[in-house]
C-alpha cells in the first residue's frame, strides 16, 4: 500500500506529469488527499481549464464525472510547446 491520501492517477511523457484525484460529484478531497495534493501544486481557486495551466509541466488536477462531459479531461492531455 501507497501513502494514505496519494492521488489515483499520475501520467507522465514527454517531461510533463499530470496528476489526478478522482471525485464524486460534489465531493471534495480528504484531508489527506487535500495535503497531497497541495505538496503537488494543486490550488482549489485556480481555474484547471485554463490555457495558462496547461503550458505548465506538472498538472494537478480534481476530476470529477462532469469533467469528462466537459471535455476538461481531454484538454488535460492536450500538448502545447511553449514558446
Amino acid at each position: 500500500m501507497g501513502d494514505a491520501g496519494f492521488p489515483d492517477w499520475v501520467f507522465a511523457r514527454a517531461g510533463s506529469v499530470i496528476i489526478a484525484e478522482l471525485k464524486r460529484e460534489g465531493r471534495r478531497p480528504e484531508a489527506e488527499q487535500e495535503a497531497w495534493l497541495r505538496s503537488l501544486g494543486w490550488d482549489p481557486e485556480q481555474d484547471e481549464g485554463s490555457d495558462a495551466f496547461l503550458d505548465r509541466q506538472l498538472r494537478v488536477y480534481v476530476w470529477r464525472p462532469s469533467d469528462w462531459m466537459t471535455r476538461k479531461v481531454a484538454r488535460a492531455f492536450t500538448y502545447r510547446r511553449v514558446t
